[in-house]
């Protein structure tokens, strides 16, 4: 089953760990059959697809040739309210996915509970979306 990913842009949440009056800026993305089809949807902050990135690395996960976007200069940029820099950070992001998605990593099921979705899940939706498609 070939995928894509599909950036949907970003939204300005409160950063729960530190309370209301900080934000940060989750990105949208959505997984897509190669027909078209809008398998799963999910948001992720940076911070938090970094820590998913160590975690498949540390499965074991991971071919190393995949790296995760770089970051070590953002922490003297505004990565909030500067909307460049959030761009920036979201093209990066969907090219990350866009690796991942054509990794053998997605048919590993210890994948799930790090990313919160693997291929036998996206398998069984296309399914289920392809038969809706049909009967109406």
């Amino acid at each position: 089953m070939a995928l894509r990913v599909r950036s949907d842009g970003w939204v300005l949440c409160e950063d729960a760990q530190r309370g209301p009056r900080h934000r940060c800026v989750k990105y949208k993305f959505a997984i897509e059959s190669c027909e078209g089809l809008e398998l799963h949807r999910f948001a992720v902050r940076f911070s938090d697809a970094q820590e998913q990135h160590r975690q498949l690395l540390s499965l074991g996960l991971l071919d190393s040739g995949v790296a995760f976007p770089a970051w070590v200069t953002d922490h003297a940029r505004d990565m909030v309210n500067d909307e460049q820099n959030v761009q920036r950070r979201g093209r990066e992001l969907h090219e990350y996915w866009t690796v991942l998605m054509q990794q053998a990593l997605l048919d590993n099921p210890r994948v799930m509970p790090v990313i919160g979705f693997d291929r036998e899940m996206l398998r069984r939706l296309e399914g289920s979306l392809s038969e809706q498609k049909l009967r109406g």
